[in-house]
Protein backbone atom coordinates (compact mmCIF):
# COMPACT_ATOMS: atom_id res chain seq x y z
CA UNK A 1 0.00 0.00 0.00
CA UNK A 2 3.04 2.42 0.78
CA UNK A 3 4.05 1.89 -2.79
CA UNK A 4 0.86 2.53 -4.13
CA UNK A 5 0.35 5.64 -2.54
CA UNK A 6 4.40 6.66 -3.39
CA UNK A 7 3.46 6.32 -6.75
CA UNK A 8 -0.23 7.39 -7.19
CA UNK A 9 -3.48 6.01 -8.26
CA UNK A 10 -4.11 7.26 -11.30
CA UNK A 11 -0.66 5.74 -12.98
CA UNK A 12 -1.97 2.90 -12.05
CA UNK A 13 -5.55 2.82 -13.22
CA UNK A 14 -4.04 4.04 -16.78
CA UNK A 15 -2.09 0.80 -16.99
CA UNK A 16 -4.74 -1.82 -16.02
CA UNK A 17 -7.30 0.25 -18.64
CA UNK A 18 -4.53 -0.20 -20.75
CA UNK A 19 -3.76 -3.69 -19.92
CA UNK A 20 -7.37 -5.01 -20.26
CA UNK A 21 -7.70 -2.78 -23.65
CA UNK A 22 -4.43 -4.76 -24.83
CA UNK A 23 -5.57 -8.03 -24.19
CA UNK A 24 -8.81 -7.68 -25.60
CA UNK A 25 -7.70 -6.82 -28.42
CA UNK A 26 -5.13 -9.66 -28.55
CA UNK A 27 -8.02 -11.99 -28.13
CA UNK A 28 -9.61 -10.38 -31.30
CA UNK A 29 -6.85 -10.32 -33.69
CA UNK A 30 -5.32 -13.60 -32.72
CA UNK A 31 -8.56 -15.66 -33.87
CA UNK A 32 -9.64 -12.68 -36.32
CA UNK A 33 -10.94 -15.79 -39.01
CA UNK A 34 -13.55 -16.61 -36.84
CA UNK A 35 -16.77 -14.80 -37.01
CA UNK A 36 -18.01 -12.60 -33.93
CA UNK A 37 -21.42 -13.12 -34.38
CA UNK A 38 -22.17 -17.17 -35.63
CA UNK A 39 -23.92 -17.23 -38.94
CA UNK A 40 -27.27 -18.94 -39.39
CA UNK A 41 -26.91 -22.71 -40.47
CA UNK A 42 -26.66 -23.09 -44.53
CA UNK A 43 -26.80 -26.29 -46.47
CA UNK A 44 -24.47 -27.60 -49.01
CA UNK A 45 -26.15 -27.63 -52.72
CA UNK A 46 -27.56 -31.64 -53.49
CA UNK A 47 -24.54 -33.18 -55.71
CA UNK A 48 -25.01 -34.01 -58.96
CA UNK A 49 -23.65 -36.56 -61.89
CA UNK A 50 -20.68 -34.24 -63.58
CA UNK A 51 -20.43 -32.05 -60.89
CA UNK A 52 -16.53 -31.62 -60.13
CA UNK A 53 -15.38 -33.09 -56.33
CA UNK A 54 -12.28 -33.18 -54.28
CA UNK A 55 -10.01 -35.99 -52.43
CA UNK A 56 -9.04 -33.94 -48.97
CA UNK A 57 -6.43 -34.93 -46.56
CA UNK A 58 -6.78 -32.84 -43.64
CA UNK A 59 -5.85 -35.19 -40.44
CA UNK A 60 -3.54 -38.00 -42.79
CA UNK A 61 -2.49 -38.18 -46.55
CA UNK A 62 -2.40 -41.12 -49.08
CA UNK A 63 1.51 -41.81 -48.64
CA UNK A 64 0.59 -45.66 -46.95
CA UNK A 65 -2.31 -46.31 -49.79
CA UNK A 66 -1.08 -48.09 -52.25
CA UNK A 67 -1.13 -46.86 -56.01
CA UNK A 68 -3.39 -49.57 -56.41
CA UNK A 69 -5.65 -48.75 -53.73
CA UNK A 70 -5.61 -44.95 -54.60
CA UNK A 71 -6.66 -45.73 -58.00
CA UNK A 72 -9.24 -47.48 -57.18
CA UNK A 73 -10.97 -45.16 -54.58
CA UNK A 74 -10.49 -42.19 -57.46
CA UNK A 75 -12.02 -44.79 -60.08
CA UNK A 76 -15.35 -45.53 -57.24
CA UNK A 77 -15.73 -41.61 -57.77
CA UNK A 78 -15.71 -41.13 -61.31
CA UNK A 79 -17.83 -44.59 -61.96
CA UNK A 80 -20.65 -42.56 -60.31
CA UNK A 81 -20.17 -39.82 -62.68
CA UNK A 82 -18.14 -37.38 -60.85
CA UNK A 83 -14.77 -35.39 -62.18
CA UNK A 84 -11.80 -35.72 -59.35
CA UNK A 85 -9.35 -34.00 -58.49
CA UNK A 86 -6.97 -34.26 -55.58
CA UNK A 87 -5.84 -32.09 -52.68
CA UNK A 88 -2.73 -30.82 -53.30
CA UNK A 89 -1.00 -32.23 -50.10
CA UNK A 90 -2.29 -36.00 -50.48
CA UNK A 91 1.26 -37.66 -51.40
CA UNK A 92 3.38 -34.82 -49.47
CA UNK A 93 5.42 -35.73 -46.63
CA UNK A 94 4.94 -35.36 -43.22
CA UNK A 95 6.12 -35.51 -39.92
CA UNK A 96 4.60 -38.92 -37.68
CA UNK A 97 2.27 -36.44 -36.05
CA UNK A 98 1.45 -33.95 -38.64
CA UNK A 99 3.04 -31.39 -36.81
CA UNK A 100 6.43 -28.91 -37.42
CA UNK A 101 8.01 -28.36 -40.14
CA UNK A 102 5.34 -25.89 -41.70
CA UNK A 103 2.91 -29.16 -42.17
CA UNK A 104 0.12 -27.33 -40.65
CA UNK A 105 -0.02 -24.74 -42.60
CA UNK A 106 0.89 -26.71 -45.83
CA UNK A 107 -2.48 -28.40 -44.92
CA UNK A 108 -4.21 -25.48 -44.19
CA UNK A 109 -3.56 -23.88 -47.57
CA UNK A 110 -4.66 -27.40 -49.48
CA UNK A 111 -7.83 -27.30 -47.78
CA UNK A 112 -8.35 -23.93 -48.20
CA UNK A 113 -7.31 -24.08 -51.97
CA UNK A 114 -10.01 -26.77 -52.27
CA UNK A 115 -13.00 -24.91 -50.54
CA UNK A 116 -11.87 -21.72 -52.24
CA UNK A 117 -12.67 -23.29 -55.29
CA UNK A 118 -16.09 -22.49 -56.59
CA UNK A 119 -16.28 -25.16 -58.71
CA UNK A 120 -15.75 -27.87 -56.49
CA UNK A 121 -18.68 -29.38 -55.02
CA UNK A 122 -17.92 -31.82 -52.76
CA UNK A 123 -14.60 -32.52 -50.23
CA UNK A 124 -14.32 -36.41 -49.45
CA UNK A 125 -11.55 -37.43 -46.60
CA UNK A 126 -9.77 -39.71 -47.60
CA UNK A 127 -8.73 -41.14 -44.09
CA UNK A 128 -8.92 -40.11 -40.51
CA UNK A 129 -5.32 -39.96 -38.43
CA UNK A 130 -4.50 -37.00 -36.08
CA UNK A 131 -3.91 -33.39 -36.20
CA UNK A 132 -6.73 -31.47 -37.89
CA UNK A 133 -7.39 -29.21 -35.29
CA UNK A 134 -3.98 -27.79 -35.75
CA UNK A 135 -5.81 -26.52 -39.46
CA UNK A 136 -8.82 -24.92 -36.98
CA UNK A 137 -7.14 -20.88 -36.90
CA UNK A 138 -5.97 -21.05 -40.16
CA UNK A 139 -9.35 -22.39 -42.31
CA UNK A 140 -11.38 -19.55 -44.40
CA UNK A 141 -14.45 -19.65 -42.69
CA UNK A 142 -16.21 -17.05 -45.11
CA UNK A 143 -15.02 -19.08 -48.10
CA UNK A 144 -16.70 -22.61 -47.01
CA UNK A 145 -19.78 -20.26 -46.07
CA UNK A 146 -20.05 -18.61 -49.38
CA UNK A 147 -19.28 -21.64 -51.50
CA UNK A 148 -20.98 -24.27 -49.51
CA UNK A 149 -19.09 -27.34 -50.39
CA UNK A 150 -20.16 -30.97 -48.77
CA UNK A 151 -17.58 -32.26 -46.60
CA UNK A 152 -17.66 -35.69 -45.75
CA UNK A 153 -15.37 -37.51 -42.86
CA UNK A 154 -15.13 -38.58 -39.27
CA UNK A 155 -12.94 -39.10 -36.29
CA UNK A 156 -10.43 -36.81 -36.33
CA UNK A 157 -12.39 -34.64 -39.12
CA UNK A 158 -15.03 -34.36 -35.86
CA UNK A 159 -12.63 -30.93 -35.02
CA UNK A 160 -12.92 -29.29 -38.71
CA UNK A 161 -16.92 -30.44 -38.84
CA UNK A 162 -17.35 -28.78 -35.27
CA UNK A 163 -15.04 -25.29 -36.18
CA UNK A 164 -17.02 -25.26 -39.33
CA UNK A 165 -20.42 -25.41 -38.03
CA UNK A 166 -19.65 -22.66 -35.20
CA UNK A 167 -17.84 -20.55 -37.53
CA UNK A 168 -19.24 -20.92 -41.14
CA UNK A 169 -22.81 -22.45 -40.24
CA UNK A 170 -22.18 -25.00 -42.68
CA UNK A 171 -23.39 -28.70 -42.37
CA UNK A 172 -21.32 -31.01 -42.96
CA UNK A 173 -21.73 -35.33 -42.87
CA UNK A 174 -19.85 -37.81 -40.73
CA UNK A 175 -20.09 -40.66 -42.86
CA UNK A 176 -18.06 -42.97 -44.68
CA UNK A 177 -14.27 -42.38 -45.71
CA UNK A 178 -12.70 -43.14 -48.99
CA UNK A 179 -9.74 -45.03 -47.80
CA UNK A 180 -10.54 -46.23 -44.17
CA UNK A 181 -14.51 -47.63 -45.77
CA UNK A 182 -13.41 -48.53 -49.27
CA UNK A 183 -15.80 -51.37 -50.43
CA UNK A 184 -18.49 -50.82 -48.24
CA UNK A 185 -20.78 -50.38 -50.44
CA UNK A 186 -24.08 -50.25 -48.17
CA UNK A 187 -22.44 -47.31 -46.06
CA UNK A 188 -21.60 -45.31 -49.49
CA UNK A 189 -25.41 -46.06 -50.98
CA UNK A 190 -26.86 -44.26 -47.88
CA UNK A 191 -24.46 -41.45 -48.17
CA UNK A 192 -24.53 -40.36 -51.81
CA UNK A 193 -29.10 -40.66 -51.25
CA UNK A 194 -28.09 -38.14 -48.67
CA UNK A 195 -25.51 -35.67 -50.73
CA UNK A 196 -27.83 -36.02 -54.21
CA UNK A 197 -31.57 -36.58 -52.71
CA UNK A 198 -32.27 -35.94 -49.50
CA UNK A 199 -30.45 -32.36 -49.94
CA UNK A 200 -32.58 -31.55 -52.91
CA UNK A 201 -35.15 -31.63 -50.47
CA UNK A 202 -33.95 -29.34 -47.59
CA UNK A 203 -37.38 -29.57 -45.82
CA UNK A 204 -37.78 -33.40 -46.29
CA UNK A 205 -37.79 -35.27 -43.18
CA UNK A 206 -36.40 -39.00 -43.25
CA UNK A 207 -35.73 -41.30 -41.04
CA UNK A 208 -31.85 -42.09 -39.81
CA UNK A 209 -31.76 -45.91 -39.46
CA UNK A 210 -28.74 -48.49 -38.84
CA UNK A 211 -27.76 -49.98 -41.85
CA UNK A 212 -27.41 -53.36 -40.68
CA UNK A 213 -30.78 -53.19 -39.31
CA UNK A 214 -30.62 -53.33 -36.06
CA UNK A 215 -32.80 -51.38 -34.00
CA UNK A 216 -31.42 -48.40 -31.69
CA UNK A 217 -31.56 -48.89 -28.02
CA UNK A 218 -32.82 -46.53 -25.47
CA UNK A 219 -31.56 -45.62 -22.17
CA UNK A 220 -34.03 -42.88 -21.43
CA UNK A 221 -36.67 -42.56 -23.37
CA UNK A 222 -38.33 -39.30 -24.81
CA UNK A 223 -38.78 -36.53 -27.20
CA UNK A 224 -36.44 -33.99 -28.10
CA UNK A 225 -35.70 -31.72 -31.36
CA UNK A 226 -32.51 -29.78 -32.22
CA UNK A 227 -29.51 -29.59 -34.15
CA UNK A 228 -27.23 -32.52 -34.18
CA UNK A 229 -23.56 -31.71 -33.05
CA UNK A 230 -20.54 -33.94 -31.79
CA UNK A 231 -18.56 -36.81 -33.08
CA UNK A 232 -15.19 -38.20 -31.94
CA UNK A 233 -14.75 -37.89 -28.20
CA UNK A 234 -11.11 -37.61 -28.57
CA UNK A 235 -11.74 -34.41 -30.34
CA UNK A 236 -14.51 -32.70 -28.47
CA UNK A 237 -12.36 -33.58 -25.23
CA UNK A 238 -9.22 -31.71 -27.09
CA UNK A 239 -11.20 -28.55 -28.14
CA UNK A 240 -12.74 -28.21 -24.80
CA UNK A 241 -11.38 -24.66 -23.36
CA UNK A 242 -10.46 -23.20 -27.01
CA UNK A 243 -12.54 -20.84 -29.44
CA UNK A 244 -13.74 -24.21 -30.65
CA UNK A 245 -15.32 -25.59 -27.99
CA UNK A 246 -18.11 -27.59 -28.94
CA UNK A 247 -21.85 -26.06 -28.06
CA UNK A 248 -24.41 -28.19 -27.05
CA UNK A 249 -26.83 -26.28 -25.39
CA UNK A 250 -30.57 -27.13 -26.28
CA UNK A 251 -28.44 -29.61 -29.17
CA UNK A 252 -28.51 -32.94 -30.09
CA UNK A 253 -25.19 -34.51 -28.76
CA UNK A 254 -23.60 -37.10 -30.54
CA UNK A 255 -20.49 -39.16 -29.30
CA UNK A 256 -18.23 -42.10 -30.76
CA UNK A 257 -14.72 -43.70 -29.85
CA UNK A 258 -12.62 -46.55 -31.06
CA UNK A 259 -9.82 -47.96 -29.47
CA UNK A 260 -9.38 -46.11 -26.14
CA UNK A 261 -8.74 -47.82 -22.66
CA UNK A 262 -12.41 -47.51 -20.47
CA UNK A 263 -10.53 -45.06 -17.80
CA UNK A 264 -9.84 -42.65 -20.86
CA UNK A 265 -13.49 -43.36 -21.94
CA UNK A 266 -14.63 -42.44 -18.94
CA UNK A 267 -12.34 -39.39 -18.22
CA UNK A 268 -14.02 -37.92 -21.35
CA UNK A 269 -17.77 -38.26 -20.54
CA UNK A 270 -16.61 -37.04 -16.95
CA UNK A 271 -15.21 -33.88 -18.36
CA UNK A 272 -18.14 -33.18 -20.57
CA UNK A 273 -20.58 -34.10 -17.50
CA UNK A 274 -18.49 -31.76 -14.91
CA UNK A 275 -18.82 -29.09 -17.48
CA UNK A 276 -22.51 -29.39 -17.52
CA UNK A 277 -22.55 -30.46 -21.18
CA UNK A 278 -24.57 -33.23 -20.31
CA UNK A 279 -27.32 -31.06 -18.83
CA UNK A 280 -27.09 -28.54 -21.57
CA UNK A 281 -28.04 -30.93 -24.30
CA UNK A 282 -31.42 -31.91 -25.04
CA UNK A 283 -30.63 -35.27 -25.57
CA UNK A 284 -27.36 -37.45 -26.61
CA UNK A 285 -26.93 -40.09 -29.00
CA UNK A 286 -24.18 -42.64 -28.50
CA UNK A 287 -22.79 -44.13 -31.97
CA UNK A 288 -20.29 -46.62 -31.98
CA UNK A 289 -17.76 -47.29 -28.73
CA UNK A 290 -15.24 -49.73 -30.35
CA UNK A 291 -14.00 -52.04 -29.43
CA UNK A 292 -16.64 -54.13 -27.99
CA UNK A 293 -17.09 -55.95 -25.19
CA UNK A 294 -19.76 -53.15 -24.31
CA UNK A 295 -19.23 -54.36 -20.62
CA UNK A 296 -15.77 -52.41 -20.87
CA UNK A 297 -15.90 -49.40 -22.73
CA UNK A 298 -19.48 -48.82 -23.33
CA UNK A 299 -20.41 -49.46 -19.64
CA UNK A 300 -18.13 -47.07 -18.60
CA UNK A 301 -19.91 -44.11 -20.51
CA UNK A 302 -23.60 -45.43 -19.62
CA UNK A 303 -21.83 -45.00 -15.89
CA UNK A 304 -21.63 -41.60 -15.64
CA UNK A 305 -25.36 -40.94 -17.33
CA UNK A 306 -27.15 -42.21 -14.14
CA UNK A 307 -28.31 -39.28 -13.30
CA UNK A 308 -28.99 -37.56 -17.04
CA UNK A 309 -32.39 -37.23 -17.49
CA UNK A 310 -32.30 -36.37 -21.07
CA UNK A 311 -33.16 -38.54 -23.95
CA UNK A 312 -30.49 -40.84 -24.69
CA UNK A 313 -29.81 -43.35 -27.41
CA UNK A 314 -27.17 -46.03 -27.75
CA UNK A 315 -26.28 -48.82 -30.53
CA UNK A 316 -26.32 -46.06 -33.13
CA UNK A 317 -23.56 -47.66 -35.72
CA UNK A 318 -22.08 -44.14 -36.91
CA UNK A 319 -18.52 -43.60 -36.30
CA UNK A 320 -15.70 -46.44 -36.87
CA UNK A 321 -18.04 -50.02 -37.59
CA UNK A 322 -18.48 -51.01 -40.51
CA UNK A 323 -20.97 -49.51 -42.91
CA UNK A 324 -21.12 -46.53 -40.44
CA UNK A 325 -24.79 -44.41 -41.10
CA UNK A 326 -23.98 -40.86 -41.73
CA UNK A 327 -24.58 -38.17 -39.34
CA UNK A 328 -25.48 -34.87 -41.13
CA UNK A 329 -23.61 -32.46 -38.41
CA UNK A 330 -25.99 -29.13 -37.81
CA UNK A 331 -29.09 -30.55 -39.29
CA UNK A 332 -32.15 -30.48 -37.50
CA UNK A 333 -32.25 -33.97 -35.42
CA UNK A 334 -35.74 -35.56 -33.59
CA UNK A 335 -35.59 -38.33 -31.35
CA UNK A 336 -38.77 -39.74 -30.36
CA UNK A 337 -38.36 -43.01 -28.33
CA UNK A 338 -36.34 -45.30 -30.02
CA UNK A 339 -36.57 -43.43 -33.33
CA UNK A 340 -34.18 -40.70 -34.62
CA UNK A 341 -35.54 -38.85 -38.07
CA UNK A 342 -34.08 -35.57 -39.95
CA UNK A 343 -36.78 -32.74 -39.62
CA UNK A 344 -34.63 -30.30 -41.70
CA UNK A 345 -30.90 -29.46 -42.81
CA UNK A 346 -31.38 -25.73 -42.05
CA UNK A 347 -32.10 -24.51 -38.19
CA UNK A 348 -35.15 -22.45 -38.29
CA UNK A 349 -33.33 -20.30 -35.41
CA UNK A 350 -29.70 -18.72 -36.15
CA UNK A 351 -27.30 -21.03 -34.61
CA UNK A 352 -25.41 -19.26 -31.57
CA UNK A 353 -22.90 -21.22 -29.47
CA UNK A 354 -22.52 -19.87 -26.18
CA UNK A 355 -19.15 -18.57 -25.26
CA UNK A 356 -16.94 -21.49 -24.27
CA UNK A 357 -15.03 -18.68 -21.36
CA UNK A 358 -18.10 -19.22 -18.88
CA UNK A 359 -20.39 -22.25 -19.30
CA UNK A 360 -24.06 -21.68 -18.41
CA UNK A 361 -26.19 -23.24 -15.32
CA UNK A 362 -27.11 -26.37 -16.86
CA UNK A 363 -31.14 -26.57 -17.56
CA UNK A 364 -33.81 -28.21 -16.81
CA UNK A 365 -35.01 -30.06 -20.63
CA UNK A 366 -38.49 -28.74 -21.03
CA UNK A 367 -39.59 -32.26 -22.60
CA UNK A 368 -40.67 -34.65 -20.18
CA UNK A 369 -39.07 -38.13 -20.16
CA UNK A 370 -39.89 -41.78 -19.69
CA UNK A 371 -37.56 -43.62 -18.18
CA UNK A 372 -37.56 -47.46 -18.78
CA UNK A 373 -36.38 -48.40 -15.25
CA UNK A 374 -38.17 -47.07 -12.41
CA UNK A 375 -36.61 -44.34 -9.88
CA UNK A 376 -36.18 -41.51 -12.90
CA UNK A 377 -34.38 -41.13 -15.73
CA UNK A 378 -31.28 -43.69 -15.12
CA UNK A 379 -30.08 -46.68 -16.94
CA UNK A 380 -31.62 -49.98 -17.63
CA UNK A 381 -30.85 -52.82 -15.22
CA UNK A 382 -29.56 -53.92 -18.28
CA UNK A 383 -27.66 -53.20 -21.13
CA UNK A 384 -28.44 -55.32 -24.44
CA UNK A 385 -26.20 -56.05 -27.55
CA UNK A 386 -26.50 -57.31 -30.68
CA UNK A 387 -24.60 -59.93 -29.33
CA UNK A 388 -26.55 -60.47 -26.60
CA UNK A 389 -30.09 -59.49 -26.07
CA UNK A 390 -30.63 -61.05 -23.18
CA UNK A 391 -27.42 -59.38 -21.13
CA UNK A 392 -24.35 -56.78 -20.59
CA UNK A 393 -23.16 -55.05 -17.88
CA UNK A 394 -25.20 -54.36 -14.88
CA UNK A 395 -23.87 -50.51 -14.11
CA UNK A 396 -26.19 -49.89 -11.48
CA UNK A 397 -25.21 -52.70 -9.14
CA UNK A 398 -21.44 -52.04 -9.82
CA UNK A 399 -19.10 -52.68 -7.31
CA UNK A 400 -15.73 -50.19 -6.74
CA UNK A 401 -13.69 -52.98 -7.50
CA UNK A 402 -15.87 -54.13 -10.61
CA UNK A 403 -15.61 -50.58 -11.97
CA UNK A 404 -12.39 -50.54 -11.17
CA UNK A 405 -11.81 -53.17 -13.75
CA UNK A 406 -13.51 -51.79 -16.25
CA UNK A 407 -11.40 -48.51 -16.18
CA UNK A 408 -8.41 -50.36 -15.76
CA UNK A 409 -6.05 -49.69 -18.67
CA UNK A 410 -4.51 -53.24 -18.33
CA UNK A 411 -8.04 -53.94 -20.00
CA UNK A 412 -7.75 -57.28 -22.34
CA UNK A 413 -7.68 -55.25 -25.76
CA UNK A 414 -7.91 -59.01 -27.45
CA UNK A 415 -10.21 -58.99 -30.92
CA UNK A 416 -9.88 -55.50 -31.50
CA UNK A 417 -9.28 -56.60 -34.98
CA UNK A 418 -6.01 -54.67 -37.15
CA UNK A 419 -7.69 -51.41 -37.28
CA UNK A 420 -6.80 -49.23 -34.52
CA UNK A 421 -5.65 -45.81 -33.65
CA UNK A 422 -2.32 -47.76 -32.93
CA UNK A 423 -1.77 -47.68 -37.23
CA UNK A 424 -1.36 -44.56 -36.84
CA UNK A 425 0.26 -43.53 -33.36
CA UNK A 426 2.03 -46.65 -32.44
CA UNK A 427 1.85 -45.19 -28.39
CA UNK A 428 -0.65 -45.40 -26.01
CA UNK A 429 -0.84 -42.07 -25.39
CA UNK A 430 -1.50 -40.94 -29.63
CA UNK A 431 -3.62 -38.26 -28.93
CA UNK A 432 -2.35 -35.40 -25.91
CA UNK A 433 -3.03 -32.00 -26.87
CA UNK A 434 -0.64 -30.09 -28.57
CA UNK A 435 0.38 -27.54 -24.89
CA UNK A 436 -0.11 -24.02 -26.02
CA UNK A 437 1.87 -22.91 -22.85
CA UNK A 438 4.78 -21.62 -25.09
CA UNK A 439 2.85 -19.26 -26.77
CA UNK A 440 0.74 -18.06 -24.12
CA UNK A 441 4.05 -17.26 -22.08
CA UNK A 442 5.14 -15.08 -25.05
CA UNK A 443 1.97 -13.36 -25.35
CA UNK A 444 1.95 -12.59 -22.04
CA UNK A 445 5.61 -11.58 -21.71
CA UNK A 446 4.79 -9.28 -24.09
CA UNK A 447 2.16 -7.71 -22.29
CA UNK A 448 4.11 -7.42 -19.21
CA UNK A 449 6.66 -5.44 -21.23
CA UNK A 450 4.33 -3.09 -22.70
CA UNK A 451 2.60 -2.26 -19.12
CA UNK A 452 6.11 -1.64 -17.53
CA UNK A 453 6.57 1.03 -20.36
CA UNK A 454 3.52 2.29 -20.21
CA UNK A 455 4.16 2.66 -16.09
CA UNK A 456 7.18 4.17 -16.60
CA UNK A 457 6.01 7.11 -18.85
CA UNK A 458 2.73 7.18 -17.11
CA UNK A 459 5.29 8.28 -13.92
CA UNK A 460 7.21 10.37 -15.42
CA UNK A 461 4.03 12.41 -16.86
CA UNK A 462 2.46 12.17 -13.00
CA UNK A 463 5.58 13.91 -11.55
CA UNK A 464 5.44 16.49 -13.93
CA UNK A 465 2.01 17.61 -12.83
CA UNK A 466 3.14 17.33 -9.44
CA UNK A 467 5.75 19.58 -10.28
Amino acid sequence: MKGLRKFGVVPVLIVVVIFTALSSTLAVTSHANLHSDFPSIVVPEPLKVGDKVAIACPARNAATISDSRFAEIVEFLEDKGFEVVISDDMFEPVTPLNVGDGTEQLRADAFNALVRDPDIKALFCIRGGYGSYHLLQNLDYDAIRQNRPIIVGYSDITAMQTAILQNSGLVTFHGPMLSSNFGQEASFDVLFDMLMNKLAEPELEFALENINGTSFEVVNSGVAEGVIVGGNMTLISALMGTPYELDVKDKILFIEELDEWPYRLHSYIWQLKLSGKLDQAAAIVIGDILPTPPESHLATILEALKDVTVPILYNVRAGHDTNPLTIPIGATVKIDGATMKVVRFAAEEPFSPDSPDLPDTPDTPDTPNTPDSPGGGGLPNTIATDDDSNGGADTDSLTAVELANLLAPDHDTEGLGDVGKSEVFGADDNKENVNAGVEDAAVFGGLGITAMAVLVISKRKYNEVLK
